[in-house]
């Protein structure tokens, strides 16, 4: 392949404007050297692009069925001289994001519908799991950015170290049951109540959890929706953050329990995490600042 960009412009100008001369004036270029460009580009795809037989050029079928393989080629060439421009200014060309599963519903699409207004040639990749996956994801460079509940248990030393969280503000959590429950029946809930009765726990991939056990009889579990899926099958209780209790989904089959009587706070933070060695881009910065805005207002 010998061809180059220039001659696809040259080409595309041609087609448009309906002539060499008028292509010449818009590139501004001289006549002979788009007459020539096209010229070139016909013998290195060993086609005639243009029927130069009349007054005026006119494409020939395989000119006009490569016209927008050439539009789509110089659009492209466009977008990577954009994203080379954006990275070599420090903006991020793409970014890596890891958002806890239970936070999708807060993150309306009108956030990410602003987000791809303001970043429209950033390449996004979104990926979901549980509270502890995004902090790992975050310290294994598997993600730039995590959004995430804070964790309570302490990771390893060297984690903690090259971690940095940005508390953005609190979710409110409640204790649900099946209204068929047992649970569901009891006037005024303590401790002793919880312990008789399976506990479900939230945990990682892994298998770990940083949740209080309050019952000897739990089991863990790696997604809240899955929870809530265990909860409504009468299967046992758990402690879920309040705006997936509230989903309509389970509404109908699961009861909220008032635990104020319990002795142990029901909020829990929400917090944006990246390495410390990770920098600030605009994207990365843009997602700091609206996601503040929005957690704070929803909360």
């Amino acid at each position: 392949m010998n061809w180059d960009l220039e001659q696809v412009r040259a080409f595309v100008a041609a087609a448009d404007k309906g002539s060499f001369s008028a292509a010449a004036r818009h590139l501004g270029k001289a006549q002979s050297r788009v007459s020539t460009a096209v010229a070139n580009l016909e013998l290195d795809l060993g086609v005639d692009l243009f029927d130069r037989s009349r007054r005026l050029p006119v494409l020939t079928h395989a000119g006009a069925e490569l016209l927008e393989d050439a539009r789509l080629l110089l659009n492209q060439s466009q977008r990577l001289q954009a994203r080379a421009g954006e990275f070599s200014q420090g903006s991020e060309i793409s970014l890596q994001l890891a958002v806890d599963e239970s936070m999708m519903i807060t993150l309306q699409r009108e956030f990410f519908q602003d987000f791809a207004s303001q970043f429209p040639r950033l390449k996004l990749t979104l990926i979901n799991g549980s509270q502890s996956d995004i902090t790992q994801w975050v310290s294994r460079r598997e993600a730039d950015l995590g959004l995430t509940f804070y964790p309570k248990r302490l990771y390893a030393k060297d984690e903690q170290d090259s971690l940095q969280y940005s508390l953005l503000s609190q979710f409110r959590q409640c204790l649900i049951v099946a209204k068929s429950h047992s649970l569901a029946r009891v006037e005024k809930i303590n401790l002793e109540h919880l312990q008789a009765y399976r506990q479900l726990l939230i945990c990682d991939q892994q298998g770990k959890s940083g949740e209080q056990i309050v019952s000897s009889d739990h089991w863990f579990i790696d997604s809240y929706y899955s929870i809530i899926e265990l909860v409504v099958a009468g299967l046992g209780w758990a402690i879920v953050p309040e705006h997936l209790a509230e989903s309509e989904w389970y509404q109908a089959e699961m009861q909220r329990i008032p635990a104020d009587s319990l002795g142990t706070s029901m909020l829990t933070e929400v917090a944006l995490v990246k390495r410390r060695d990770r920098g600030k881009g605009p994207a990365i910065d843009w997602f700091y600042q609206h996601a503040a805005k929005l957690f704070n207002r929803d909360n």
